[in-house]
Parts: C-alpha cells; sequence; structure tokens
C-alpha cells in the first residue's frame, strides 16, 4: 500500500508508460509492469524529429529507485518507431539510456554516493551491482554531466 503514491509520480513523470501490474519479487525488489500508451506520439531518439510508431522492442527490465532508495524494476516494451534520416530505431525517452539497463534516477544516485566518498564496493553492495557495473553506470553519468553541465568558468 505506501507504494501507491509513487505509481502515480511515475506515472506523472514518464508519461508515455503506465502501470498495469506491480508485484514484489525476490529480495522485496518491487517490479512495475508497464504497457505504453498506445495515443503517445514518440520520435526518433538521435533526431528527435517527428517519426512514425513501427512495432516494440523485446521487453525490457531496468533498475530504478523509489523515494525511500529502495531497487525497484521496470518491465515494458518500448516502441520502436521509423525516421526518414535514420530508419527504424528506438523511440525517444527521457528516463534511460537505450544502451543502459538502469534509469538515469539510478545511475546519478550511484553517483552522489561515490561522490560522497563512499567506497566503490559498498557502493555496489548497497545497490546489488557488481563493481565492473557499477563502473559503467559511473562512466555514463560522468560523460552525461560533462555534456549537459559545462564547466564553472570562474
Amino acid at each position: 500500500m505506501g507504494h501507491i503514491g509513487w505509481h502515480s509520480r511515475f506515472e506523472f513523470a514518464i508519461k508515455p508508460l503506465r502501470t498495469v501490474d506491480a508485484r514484489f519479487d525476490g529480495e522485496k525488489s518491487l517490479v512495475l509492469h508497464c504497457d505504453v500508451d498506445i495515443h503517445a506520439e514518440f520520435s526518433c531518439r538521435l533526431c528527435h524529429g517527428p517519426s512514425v510508431r513501427r512495432d516494440h522492442l523485446l521487453r525490457r527490465r531496468i533498475r530504478d529507485l523509489d523515494h525511500d532508495g529502495q531497487i525497484l524494476f521496470l518491465e515494458f516494451c518500448f516502441p520502436r518507431v521509423e525516421c526518414a534520416t535514420h530508419r527504424v530505431v528506438m523511440a525517444y525517452q527521457s528516463f534511460f539510456d537505450a544502451h543502459s539497463s538502469f534509469t538515469f534516477a539510478f545511475e546519478n544516485f550511484a553517483l552522489s554516493l561515490v561522490s560522497d566518498r563512499v567506497s566503490a564496493s559498498e557502493v555496489a553492495r548497497q545497490l546489488r551491482i557488481t563493481r565492473p557495473v557499477l563502473a559503467r553506470i559511473l562512466d555514463r553519468a560522468y560523460r552525461r554531466r560533462r555534456v549537459y553541465c559545462p564547466p564553472n568558468s570562474g
């Protein structure tokens, strides 16, 4: 019952997805099964240009964090679109990288833990991932910050 508020936050934050089912799996991890809104409009993930919905990819399972910092899994089939420039590609999504198994929120949380001088082994243990996976997460998060956050000029 405590996760119901998170459902509405999730559906608001990730507009084209809607929660169909929720269940606890294994080590108290909540799994949200989601469907894509059939009326949602999508754009090309490479150029953000207008695109025509084509089909769905295989079911994805990515990790996220709920408002209490508990690990949460999102399961969904995100659509592919046909772009005039790039042909058939995965639709643009604002909450995760197409090549990642983690949401941006999860990756930024891992980065903040490491930035707080918590050891990499402890961060990996807390997030239930391996150290090589943590290294890839941090690499993506640093690259995103370098691209979107210019260094201070002062």
